[in-house]
């Protein structure tokens, strides 16, 4: 006689959720927006920032993969919140925009937006993510038309980097003594400028060859040749972290294992 085996599916992570954990969410949204409305107080500035860290630290500590998971994100939020702090509580001049700091009280408002977007973002990624592993049939006529795609912007990145670093390989900005901004209204504009925009985020490609060892040499020369165009253009930091998390996307399930607190999600 043939059996069926049949197995329960697992009830999802947000209905897990203890009644400390939403109760925490509702204090945190109460104690953001009363921070929002007495704005113009810089303690409710003081107050919001504390109320976010509390918050990022118990989270981290709750879900640690997450952070990892979505860092573009989080570090995007949290540069967001640490610059304007800066720009609140100091007074200094920007030179770049030829304006000079003071307090406003625009803190709490953006730390509430904030922290909205990183607490919807939990419940989406609870209620909706999966970390579903499968392997690829490579006989197959989809897994077949993938491959030539990925291919095919795989050689369109390497293009593009190309023809930005041969436009820029006579000016580098080490030579010219001039920041970022000045270098891009010099020398990256019109056409290259939209160019430079996207060619961050096609590192993925590369990255997905080297991942399926397919045409590794063409995607660890597009890498290499892209880090070398943004240190010749002059760029310090944002870009090179924007590849980084590109790159761990596609490395992300490994990033994972290494650690086996960090499996759960």
């Amino acid at each position: 006689m043939n059996t069926v085996r049949t197995t329960t599916a697992p009830v999802p992570p947000l209905e897990r959720w203890s009644i400390r954990e939403l109760a925490l969410e509702a204090v945190c949204l109460l104690a953001l927006a009363l921070c929002a409305i007495f704005y113009l107080l810089p303690a409710a500035s003081v107050v919001a920032l504390a109320v976010f860290v509390g918050y990022i630290l118990f989270s981290f500590f709750r879900q640690p993969a997450f952070f990892l998971k979505y860092l573009p994100f989080i570090f995007a939020v949290v540069a967001n919140i640490v610059g304007c702090a800066f720009c609140e509580f100091g007074s200094f001049e920007l030179d770049e925009l030829s304006a000079e700091t003071h307090f406003v009280g625009s803190l709490p408002l953006l730390i509430m937006a904030r922290w909205l977007f990183i607490a919807l973002l939990f419940v989406a990624d609870n209620r909706f993510g999966t970390q579903t592993r499968t392997q690829p049939n490579h006989n197959t006529e989809g897994t077949q038309f993938k491959e030539r795609l990925v291919l095919t912007c795989e050689i369109l990145a390497f293009a593009l980097v190309a023809l930005s670093f041969l436009h820029v390989i006579a000016h580098p900005s080490f030579a010219e003594g001039i920041n970022r901004f000045k270098y891009d209204s010099l020398y990256i504009t019109g056409l290259w400028k939209r160019i430079d925009a996207i060619q961050a985020y096609l590192m993925v490609f590369p990255a997905i060859a080297i991942r399926h060892n397919r045409r590794r040499a063409l995607g660890i020369t597009t890498i290499v040749l892209f880090c070398l165009y943004l240190f010749w253009t002059g760029e310090k930091f944002g870009s090179f972290f924007t590849v980084a998390c590109t790159i761990g996307y596609v490395f992300y399930d490994k990033a994972i294992d290494l650690s086996p607190k960090m499996k759960a999600i």
